[in-house]
């Protein structure tokens, strides 16, 4: 995250209207948050969204709020998978940017954590910088390593998507059921590699950081744009990285510049760009980027 970033936000306020199951599948499974559309006893068998979490996972913020309401307005399943099993990249303490995690060993297993989390098998990039990570706790409260801490084999999120998230919900919706993903910070890196997949039909992300995770990863963005096989959608905050706004990498690689831009300002969709609504039809591309020149990182899932 950007210095100047929302840091950690407590649950929401607001009871939550789904519940947490625990999904069969690799490594164990998943724990996963389930939500349905309140007003319609029988959601929409075709479709089903897949929020991925931010950083600090998916019992943070408001997260489980977001697909509540994203449930009732689609009026579909939405899913918010724990790909962190109980131990988030950060904490509570990481409140600010990566200035304020300095002392104690925070950042050290922020960076460890991040890395340890990848989309396919690979040589890891290096883990802590010297020792100096503790033990700790879940946002959970679930035993196990400390939050971002080495916990042994990176994870292969490919694999936890496929056999555990995407099986589950063909098994319960059907086999032609659409699927779609919706990713925050870190979900957005994620949702981006996901674009590749042939059983995902598009793609979204709010503060993405696809951009400065493939380099911290030693992943080539570029690459990874070259993937996407399904139209995405970046809303990008002012302090996010040029690579996932209108005219940089992504822009270049998945549209050669064909994209709509808007910037949003004062509650209105100001910009150009031809072709319909971007949220509504036909934009003319495979990604659309809609920057939110006035919001800080992190504002959709930790502000206030």
């Amino acid at each position: 995250c950007p210095a100047g970033a929302h840091g950690f936000a407590e649950p929401s306020s607001t009871i939550p209207k789904g519940s947490v199951e625990h999904w069969d599948g690799t490594a164990g499974g998943l724990d996963v948050y389930v939500t349905a559309p309140q007003a319609q006893p029988q959601p929409n068998q075709a479709a089903a969204l897949v929020v991925v979490p931010d950083v600090f996972g998916f019992d943070s913020g408001h997260h489980r709020w977001i697909c509540d309401r994203l449930s009732d307005r689609l009026q579909c399943s939405v899913v918010c998978p724990d790909f962190f099993r109980g131990c988030p990249i950060a904490s509570e303490k990481l409140v600010s940017g990566i200035c304020s995690a300095l002392c104690g060993g925070h950042l050290c297993r922020m960076l460890s954590g991040v890395k340890k989390h990848r989309w396919t098998t690979g040589a890891r990039s290096g883990g802590c910088c010297g020792g100096c990570c503790g033990g700790g706790k879940s946002s959970t409260g679930r035993k196990g390593p400390g939050v971002g801490e080495d916990q042994g084999e990176d994870c292969q999120l490919k694999i936890d998507f496929e056999d555990t998230i995407v099986s589950t919900l063909k098994a319960t919706l059907g086999a032609d059921v659409r699927i779609g993903c919706l990713g925050f910070c870190w979900g957005g890196w994620m949702v981006t590699h996901a674009a590749s997949l042939p059983s995902v039909c598009a793609v979204a992300a709010c503060h993405p950081s696809p951009d400065k995770l493939c380099k911290l990863l030693g992943e080539d963005f570029e690459e990874v744009c070259k993937g996407v096989s399904c139209p995405v959608l970046m809303c990008p905050a002012k302090d996010d990285g040029a690579g996932v706004k209108t005219g940089g990498l992504m822009d270049k690689v998945v549209n050669g510049h064909g994209a709509v831009a808007i910037a949003v300002s004062s509650g209105k969709d100001t910009g150009t760009g031809s072709g319909e609504n971007p949220l509504l039809g036909d934009v003319g591309g495979r990604a659309t980027f809609l920057e939110f020149p006035r919001m800080n990182h992190g504002w959709v899932t930790r502000g206030p």
